[in-house]
C-alpha cells in the first residue's frame, strides 16, 4: 500500500489540472490520475470567459495565458448565407464591472500544460499517467482506489477523491451518482487550419458566429502551437 495522499484527482483535462493546481496552491498534496500517457493535445474548448480568466490569473497562469493565447474583447454575429454583420458584442463595456473585460482564446491543452507546470512548482503534485481507475472502496475516513497501469495493478488510499473525468466519468459511475440530462442530437465537425482569416477583407474578428437554421458555424482564431509564446498565427475552428 502506497503512502497516504490527501486528495486524488481523476482526469488530467482542464478541470482536473486546474483542480490539482488550486489544491496544491492551498498546500494540499495531490495525486493526479490519468489513463492517457500524457496530456491530450487537441483543439477543444478554446474560449475562456472573463470570470474564468480572473480565476486563472489568481492561480498564477496570467503569463502563460497571455503569451499562448489571444485577448479577444469582441465577437461578431453574422448571417451565414450573406455574410452580413448582424451584431457586434464588445466585452470592454464591462470595464470596471469585471477584472478582465475580454475573452481569452487559449486552447484547453495549453491550459492543462501550464496548470500542471505551475502545480509542480509547489512540490505537492504527483502525476500518474497511463493509470486507469478500476474500483473505489470508501469508509468513514478515506477512499481506496484500485488502479491499472502498464506494469499491473496497484492500490492507493486518499482522504478524498475528485472525479474530473468527463461526461462518462468512471468516478461518478463507481460512486453510483446519476448523470441527469440528455444528449443533443446534433453532430459537429471541427477543422483546424493555419489560414489567417484575420488578414482577409471580410472584416472578421477573432471570434465569429454565423447564424443559419441548418448549417450554422463558428470561426475562431487562436495562437498556433508551433509559435506558442512567440510569433502569433491563427487557427480556424469551424463547427457545423
Amino acid at each position: 500500500m502506497s503512502e497516504l495522499r490527501r486528495v486524488g484527482v481523476v482526469g488530467a483535462g482542464p478541470v482536473g489540472a486546474v483542480m490539482a493546481l488550486s489544491l496544491c496552491k492551498r498546500g494540499i498534496p495531490v495525486t493526479l490520475i490519468e489513463s492517457h500517457p500524457e496530456p491530450v493535445e487537441d483543439q477543444r474548448a478554446a474560449t475562456v470567459h472573463p470570470p474564468t480568466v480572473e480565476m486563472l490569473v489568481e492561480l498564477g497562469l496570467q503569463e502563460a495565458g497571455w503569451s499562448g493565447g489571444l485577448l479577444s474583447p469582441e465577437f461578431h454575429y453574422r448571417d451565414r448565407v450573406t455574410g452580413a454583420l448582424i451584431a457586434v458584442f464588445d466585452v470592454r463595456v464591462l470595464e470596471g464591472e469585471v477584472a478582465y473585460p475580454f475573452v481569452l482564446q487559449w486552447e484547453q491543452y495549453k491550459l492543462v500544460t501550464a496548470a500542471l507546470a505551475e502545480a509542480e512548482k509547489t512540490g505537492l503534485l504527483t502525476c500518474l499517467f497511463s493509470h486507469r481507475l478500476l474500483a473505489l472502496t470508501q469508509d468513514a475516513d478515506s477512499v481506496e482506489a484500485e488502479l491499472e497501469n502498464p506494469g499491473g495493478r496497484e492500490m492507493l488510499r486518499f482522504d478524498y477523491i475528485v472525479g474530473c473525468d468527463g461526461g462518462r466519468s468512471t468516478v461518478r459511475k463507481l460512486a453510483d451518482i446519476d448523470f441527469e440530462g440528455f444528449t443533443w442530437p446534433e453532430r459537429f465537425i471541427k477543422i483546424g487550419t493555419t489560414f489567417n482569416f484575420l488578414e482577409t477583407d471580410k472584416g472578421y474578428c477573432t471570434r465569429n458566429y454565423f447564424s443559419d437554421p441548418d448549417e450554422w458555424l463558428n470561426l475562431f482564431a487562436a495562437v498556433d502551437r508551433l509559435s506558442y509564446g512567440g510569433q502569433r498565427s491563427t487557427e480556424q475552428n469551424n463547427e457545423r
